[in-house]
């Protein structure tokens, strides 16, 4: 078996490279980001008819009597809540009225918990 001269390697790898390197960089500079396509925005009156048709209101206040009864428990032995069990399903039609933020953050954690169900149902 031959030696291997690290000299001569490195000479052929240099001329390799050499011989490769243009090549490579003509396809890089060649190469384009893909058009973006403008997407039109659908109404927000469409996606809720669209919504209704998927997620009756049945279907809804079927999937969402029991979490609303788990949010309860949950609410009942929680100590941040002081008592208050309701507030939480009634929350402020602005969130920069809120000066406590538990009712809010409670009321979407139940809010989220109903949606995931019915993505899961699909």
């Amino acid at each position: 078996m031959a030696a291997v001269n690290p000299g001569v390697v490195a000479k052929t790898a240099n001329q390799v490279v050499d011989r490769v390197l243009p090549d490579i960089e003509a396809h890089i500079k060649a190469i384009t980001a893909p058009v973006e396509v403008p997407r039109p925005q659908r109404p927000v009156e469409d996606i809720r008819a669209s919504a209704a048709r998927v997620f009756t209101n049945k279907v809804v206040k079927k999937t969402m009597a029991p979490f609303d009864a788990i949010r309860i428990l949950i609410l009942t032995a929680n100590a941040a809540a002081d008592g208050d069990v309701l507030t939480t399903f009634f929350p402020p039609a602005s969130k920069k009225d809120v000066g406590d933020q538990f009712a809010l953050s409670q009321f979407r954690v139940l809010r989220l918990s109903v949606l995931k169900s019915l993505y899961a149902a699909i």
